[in-house]
């Protein structure tokens, strides 16, 4: 069974990964990683964390 998996990696003082999902679709995969980086680019700081977000199939 294929499960997609949002994977969000935080860059800061103590780096993170975490993992959301599984999801019901790719398409419900790819639009909630897009919304995510669409909030993220207008809320970030100066010096706040970096994300980065990958939309990933597993078995």
């Amino acid at each position: 069974m294929t499960r997609l998996m949002i994977t969000i990696l935080v860059f800061s003082n103590d780096t993170k990964i975490q993992q959301l999902g599984p999801f019901p679709s790719e398409k419900v995969c790819t639009d909630l990683g897009k919304l995510m980086y669409e909030t993220m680019m207008r809320t970030r700081g100066e010096t706040g964390p970096v994300f980065t977000f990958s939309c990933a199939q597993s078995t």
